[in-house]
């Protein structure tokens, strides 16, 4: 309920909203299963590459800024912060469906247009090996959406979890350590039109795994790393591929006519009844 509130009060007519179009390319196609206590992971040679459009839709508009935060590690001082954009969304893929469709009936109804999007960003400071004046910044930028249902039965706990991502690591401008600030929504736009038409590869995955494992009398799962004879059974399919991005635009409200060629017009239809009402 929380999330279809947030949803609707997001998309105001007001409302900055970034549209992304990227060109997906589906290269691979991986399954898995247990086999002999084991893990056993194979790629499927019957799967055929395709490209696919993918429509990906956020609120620019206030968003959930982290402030700048100092870890220790390995080679010194790590500076981080992040950003979390509101109202994600994206479309689905030729694979949702058929994903989707594995969940099991009766589970809670996932809402795979959900998409979390943040924008991560970090320095490094080498105190060991000091480095004077500005520094790299890493960027680490995802969307990412998906669900879980688990359920307890018989002394097994069944767990299925979907998932849909883009995530791809990038630099900004290096800075003194001093004038390392969190990345504005104007600066997260820019960045990713200066990705357009660059090749992220690997950076497309959707995904559903299911597992069982025993559990103990209360019915508390039983950690793997705790008991290695604890997973019962595991299989799951992974899709992976390559990901160009076509073009990154702001504007006032989503576009009805982009939101009808990716198959989410009654998604804004729906958005426009609530507002008039």
């Amino acid at each position: 309920m929380a999330a279809a509130v947030l949803a609707a009060s997001t998309f105001t007519a007001q409302a900055s909203t970034v549209e992304m179009v990227v060109d997906v390319m589906a290269t691979n196609l991986q399954q898995s299963h247990l086999e002999q206590g084991g893990v056993v992971t194979t790629n499927d040679p019957s799967f055929v590459p395709a490209q696919f459009q993918w429509l990906i839709r956020f609120d620019l508009d206030q968003p959930t800024v982290y402030p700048v935060q100092s870890t220790n590690g390995t080679g010194g001082e790590q500076l981080t912060t992040s950003t979390f954009f509101q109202g994600g969304e994206t479309s689905l893929t030729p694979y949702s469906a058929t994903l989707i469709g594995l969940v099991p009936p009766g589970a809670p109804v996932l809402s795979p247009g959900t998409t979390q999007v943040y924008a991560e960003s970090s320095t490094r400071d080498l105190s060991f090996f000091p480095m004077a004046g500005a520094q790299a910044v890493n960027i680490q930028t995802g969307f990412a959406g998906g669900g879980a249902w688990q359920a307890v039965a018989d002394g097994l706990a069944t767990t299925i979890a979907y998932g849909r991502s883009f995530n791809f690591a990038g630099a900004a401008a290096p800075v003194p350590n001093s004038q390392f600030q969190p990345m504005s929504s104007q600066e997260f736009v820019s960045y990713l039109q200066s990705k357009v038409g660059q090749t992220q590869v690997g950076a497309f995955n959707e995904s559903i795994t299911k597992w069982v494992q025993k559990t103990n009398p209360p019915g508390d799962v039983i950690l793997i790393s705790d008991a290695p004879d604890a997973l019962v059974a595991q299989d799951g399919i992974w899709i992976s591929g390559d990901v160009s991005i076509r073009s990154v635009a702001v504007v006032p409200e989503p576009s009805t006519y982009l939101l009808m060629g990716l198959g989410l017009s009654s998604v804004a239809l729906v958005r426009r009844r609530r507002q008039a009402a």
